[in-house]
């Protein structure tokens, strides 16, 4: 049978693992039962950049699928012009694409001036992403939310015309 490992934790980042010694030997756990697997999932491109290099693993065998947000109100009528808005929703820490977000956002705003950015979620990266953000868009065209309910996400759908999951 085909075995896949999907990991959602930081545990191929060489920082990690020299947190304490309680991470060291789930390292050392994780890296001796790592070898006999068919394919690998993580949930964003830096980690799967991890496990490639700290575990040499084959690139081949790696599939990158973020945490998927389940909603009813996320497909849209056609016909429905979409809001000029761009929305990043997820974990805020620097192995889930932020930066990519920010690098995104610098694109964009070399050729359109008029959107507005909508973040919900939280993490430690939070205060220097959003200096980020800031430092290349006004302030006013930033809505920070922080960690939404589903409730509260299903409120702002309407306003989003791109979504991007991290």
């Amino acid at each position: 049978f085909p075995v896949t490992i999907h990991t959602h934790g930081d545990f191929a980042n060489p920082l990690w693992r020299r947190i304490n010694l309680k991470n060291l030997v789930r390292f050392f756990f994780l890296k001796f039962s790592l070898r006999n697997n068919n394919f690998y999932r993580t949930v964003s491109l830096p980690q799967s950049r991890f496990f490639v290099e700290n575990f040499r693993i084959n690139p081949v065998r790696m599939v990158v699928i973020p945490v998927p947000i389940f909603s009813r109100n996320k497909v849209q009528r056609t016909g429905f012009k979409r809001p000029r808005s761009i929305a990043l929703i997820g974990r805020i820490h620097s192995d889930r694409g932020i930066w990519e977000f920010i690098h995104l956002i610098t694109k964009l705003s070399l050729t359109e001036s008029n959107f507005k950015i909508f973040i919900a979620g939280s993490g430690p990266g939070e205060k220097k992403f959003l200096a980020n953000l800031e430092a290349l868009v006004p302030k006013s065209s930033i809505r920070f939310m922080g960690q939404l309910s589903e409730k509260g996400l299903e409120k702002v759908w309407r306003e989003i015309g791109v979504l991007v999951l991290v």
